[in-house]
């Protein structure tokens, strides 16, 4: 998967914006709305056969379940997972996920985890033990700009960089892509040279770029 195009649940001329912008998939940030607005969203991508995932907020914020108890209804391709330190944290995921595949009537690991694997200094240890970790893993995404945030840092601090190619050799190690946050790293040139495969995008500019430059 090169392109995703992540909205904001709720926000209705961006969902349209995203639905005419040709990627690959539709993600809805439930941390950026409610998951309230997130279900109608997800529920228009399932009935015209669009491939939806959604966006949650991470394990540890007390707030995972009930984003997952919203969408999970509406059957996402896939789970964005913020802050996720290795692959402890893709195994949580994934049982939480289990149990809501059962409740919902859905087969059993259809549903695909995306993870933001190198947002916490911390998580950086943890990539190596992202391969094998479990078969839902659909890609590492590379948000440098929570990485920045959390070093107390800027988004150009070499130090980065570090990290950036560490989880290119994670996504490698364990058989996904690595993509890109194009709000962090727009040069999807670059980003391609260095070996991701895609990246997640808000805006039509940077979903046809995506499209042409990783296609």
């Amino acid at each position: 998967m090169r392109s995703i195009f992540l909205v904001p649940a709720g926000n209705a001329a961006l969902f349209d914006e995203a639905l005419d912008s040709g990627v690959q998939a539709v993600a809805i940030d439930v941390t950026k709305g409610a998951a309230s607005d997130a279900a109608p969203m997800l529920k228009f991508l399932r009935e015209r056969g669009r491939r939806s995932l959604a966006r949650i907020h991470a394990l540890t914020s007390g707030f995972a379940d009930s984003d997952l108890d919203a969408v999970m209804a509406h059957a996402p391709y896939g789970i964005i997972l913020p802050q996720a330190c290795g692959g402890r944290d893709v195994q949580h995921l994934g049982a939480k996920l289990a149990v809501r595949e059962a409740e919902n009537g859905l087969e059993d690991g259809s549903t695909r985890i995306l993870a933001a694997a190198a947002d916490l200094p911390e998580a950086i240890f943890a990539l190596g033990s992202l391969a094998g970790a479990t078969r839902r893993l659909l890609g590492l995404l590379w948000d440098g700009a929570a990485l920045a945030g959390a070093l107390g840092v800027g988004e150009d601090a070499d130090i980065l960089a570090v990290a950036r190619a560490q989880l290119v050799f994670a996504a490698a190690a364990a058989g996904a892509p690595a993509l890109v946050d194009a709000a962090a790293s727009p040069d999807f040139s670059r980003a391609r040279r260095d070996g991701f495969g895609g990246a997640v995008v808000a805006n039509r500019a940077a979903a046809e770029a995506c499209e042409r430059i990783f296609a």
